[in-house]
């Protein structure tokens, strides 16, 4: 139960902070897949179901901002193939695993949106991937800090949530 208020808290911190604070960026930095992040971060390191629901609200909720390129339904997409590359493919709960799920996550949400996009009449093809690409170098940036992170912040909670008995 706390840990699902948490990370309630956590979606709407990030949601807002991305959709007020980094779309007002210039061109490098106002891209950062922020919310994007620290939902395969919760995927991979609290729990599957959870970081698929995580994408499924994002899907729903950044269409509601106006922030969404594309449709609601690429984030419930990747929100489930994630969830099965999670048990199926990056079981492993180590770094390379992490930035593994989130690199093929981000992947199959670039041909999605790429996809759904192609449709419109004033897409502009070269920009959106050049967008993409330097999106995914800050995703794998950000995910092994965020890696370190959160094994900081694990330990942390251990240590101060657990009363460890000593022979």
């Amino acid at each position: 139960m706390l840990n699902n208020i948490f990370t309630a808290f956590i979606f709407i911190l990030t949601a807002m902070f991305e959709v007020s604070f980094l779309h007002t960026l210039p061109f490098p930095y106002f891209i950062i897949p922020l919310h994007f992040l620290i939902g395969v971060i919760v995927m991979h390191r609290a729990d599957p179901v959870l970081g698929a629901v995580w994408f499924a609200i994002s899907g729903f909720f950044l269409s509601w901002v106006g922030f969404n390129e594309a449709n609601s339904l690429t984030y419930i997409a990747v929100g489930a193939i994630g969830y099965f590359l999670t048990f199926k493919v990056f079981a492993n709960r180590s770094v390379y695993a992490l930035i593994g799920l989130g690199f093929s996550m981000y992947f199959i949400f670039t041909i999605l949106n790429l996809i759904i996009l192609s449709f419109s009449d004033n897409f502009n093809r070269s920009d959106f991937l050049h967008q993409q690409f330097v999106a995914l170098f800050f995703l794998v940036f950000g995910l092994y800090f965020g890696f370190i992170i959160a094994r900081y912040i694990e330990h942390l909670a251990t240590d101060m949530f657990f009363i460890r008995i000593k022979p």
